[in-house]
């Protein structure tokens, strides 16, 4: 199946970069496929997203195209929120493919982690200098 993001990268065209980021989360746990739909009907507005991916042994996402897959999906009033609920529904509890540390998603973007998630964890956070979300790990070894 070919990845379809197409859509999703027109509509999000101008918006803050911190929200491209989060699009490219998604896109680096190895979705293959993914939406973005705004219901306005009836109101209030609502952002729906919808990624798919292929899953390993352990129900991990997996960019693997001969495993099983599965659905995730997240909704909000705002279309960066409901981003940020489908990354942390991906990431949280999982395992850093670098650090083996159990990964967790910082979601505030103004502010970066606090001292015990370093601690306990590896997080996934904004990075205002690269413009970017980053493992606490890889950001320990360019610092």
């Amino acid at each position: 199946m070919a990845t379809q993001f197409v859509a999703v990268d027109t509509l999000l065209e101008g918006a803050p970069s911190y929200v491209i980021g989060l699009v490219d989360i998604i896109k680096r746990t190895g979705a293959y496929s993914m939406q973005i739909r705004e219901v306005d009907t009836p109101p209030p507005t609502v952002w729906c997203v919808v990624s798919e991916h292929y899953l390993d042994a352990e129900g991990r996402p997996t960019h693997d195209t001969t495993n099983d897959h599965a659905i995730e999906a997240a909704a909000s009033p705002y279309v960066g929120v409901a981003l940020q609920r489908i990354v942390a529904q991906l990431l949280d509890g999982g395992t850093c493919a670098h650090c083996n540390r159990p990964t967790i998603f910082h979601e505030d973007p103004d502010h970066e982690p606090e001292p015990w998630m370093r601690l306990v964890s590896c997080p996934v956070f904004w990075h205002d200098a690269s413009g970017a979300y980053v493992l606490e790990c890889q950001n320990r070894e360019t610092t």
